[in-house]
């Protein structure tokens, strides 16, 4: 970088070292970014600043320093626009996107991230903003159409699309199919996006995806595996500055005492997370660790029914339906009557987005019980919603929906 003269050369230069730093958790990265808020002198220090914002600004993203991602967004608006510079302004769009998923700012989130998903421009743009939609998709509904977009991210190449956004993929649908009761498929996911983190060698890329893959060496009974997995993450990240990693490694620690029985344990290490993840305004993880604390309890013979009912409380709140319909099945597990909630929108003659769902898996082939117990709803629930789905498609009986499905 000394021996660089041309200064937009030399700023690109820096701004590509300020990247590498930060992407691995290095505080040197931080120092040198404050070139980041220098003057520039020419259109191209311009583009070259604003793209060393963004860069910075993902980093901070998957790293949890999210205030820092938002202040470096906002210093790339500050620079303002240029002439080629539609790659940073949708990269922003994105980055924003991917913020407001981790922070729970969820409300019309769906529709932005559809907007930049058609991007056929800027790929891997898109390719991060139907990333945003499939998580969000699949904590509003555990269906399989968002699955199956995070399915196709996690199948992607390092140099296809972003490293993060892959693993968390993949950490994402470990985490589902275990919901699903398929632990044989959340091992392999685990294990493939494990491959990865350990490729690059850049764990803090794995703080989304190492609690799942933890969670499901445990529940195949690998327990040795999943005690490895943690001792080995907690080196690589330890000395990091990523606090997303660190409130990751309490989660670990939680999953494996809950693995063990060791369910005191357990519920005092998921509220340590929880605390974590509050810190980072992670708003759906703190939810999902509350709701962990009080499974332990009242798998431990005390009284979690309260903690269980906030999250209960905080997923409707987000709109995250297939984990609140978790917690009301634990509650109902449990004796409790779960809080009740408001009507909700009619769809006519069309499928509501569960009644779609409920169709498809009776159209496998799946019986009544087996999608209940995939959707955490009662066989009951599950045959008023086929009935009223058979309706409105104007079939007489399931046997015609099978054969609806083969045509």
């Amino acid at each position: 970088a000394d021996q660089v003269t041309d200064p937009t050369m030399w700023t690109a230069v820096q701004v590509n070292i300020i990247g590498t730093l930060l992407a691995i958790g290095d505080p040197r990265g931080w120092r040198q970014a404050k070139l980041l808020f220098t003057s520039p002198n020419s259109t191209g220090e311009q583009l070259q600043l604003r793209r060393g914002c963004l860069n910075v600004s993902d980093s901070a993203t998957w790293l949890g320093r999210h205030r820092q991602a938002r202040r470096f967004i906002q210093r790339a608006r500050e620079l303002g626009d240029s002439s080629h510079g539609a790659y940073v302004d949708v990269g922003i769009e994105t980055m924003e996107l991917i913020l407001d998923w981790m922070t729970g700012q969820w409300s019309g989130l769906d529709r932005r991230a559809e907007a930049v998903a058609r991007r056929r421009d800027l790929p891997r743009m898109a390719m991060e903003a139907s990333f945003v939609a499939g998580a969000l998709g699949l904590a509003r509904s555990g269906a399989e159409a968002p699955a199956r977009l995070l399915e196709d991210l996690a199948g992607k190449r390092p140099n296809e699309a972003s490293p993060p956004v892959i693993a968390t993929s993949a950490g994402l649908l470990t985490r589902w199919r275990l919901a699903r009761g398929d632990v044989g498929a959340a091992v392999r996911m685990a294990e493939q996006g494990l491959g990865l983190v350990r490729a690059k060698e850049i764990w803090v890329w794995g703080s989304e995806l190492t609690p799942s893959a933890v969670d499901a060496f445990a529940k195949a009974g690998r327990l040795a595996e999943a005690e490895d997995l943690i001792r080995e993450f907690g080196a690589e990240t330890r000395d990091r500055d990523a606090p997303a990693a660190h409130a990751a490694m309490a989660l670990c620690e939680a999953v494996l005492a809950e693995g063990n029985k060791e369910l005191e344990l357990a519920a005092s290490s998921f509220y340590r997370a929880r605390l974590r993840f509050v810190q980072l305004s992670r708003t759906y993880e703190a939810w999902r660790a509350l709701e962990s604390v009080g499974r332990c309890r009242l798998l431990a013979g005390v009284d979690g029914s309260g903690e269980v009912a906030s999250a209960l409380a905080g997923f409707e709140q987000l709109g995250a339906e297939f984990d609140a319909a978790r917690c009301r099945s634990l509650l109902r597990q449990h004796g409790v009557e779960p809080p009740r909630r408001g009507r909700k929108r009619g769809y006519g003659q069309l499928l509501s987005p569960r009644e779609d769902e409920v169709i498809r898996l009776a159209s496998a082939g799946k019986t009544n019980t087996e999608i209940a117990a995939a959707l955490f709803l009662s066989p009951r629930t599950i045959e008023q919603h086929v009935a009223r789905a058979l309706r409105k498609l104007g079939l007489r009986s399931r046997r015609e929906l099978l054969g609806r499905s083969n045509t």
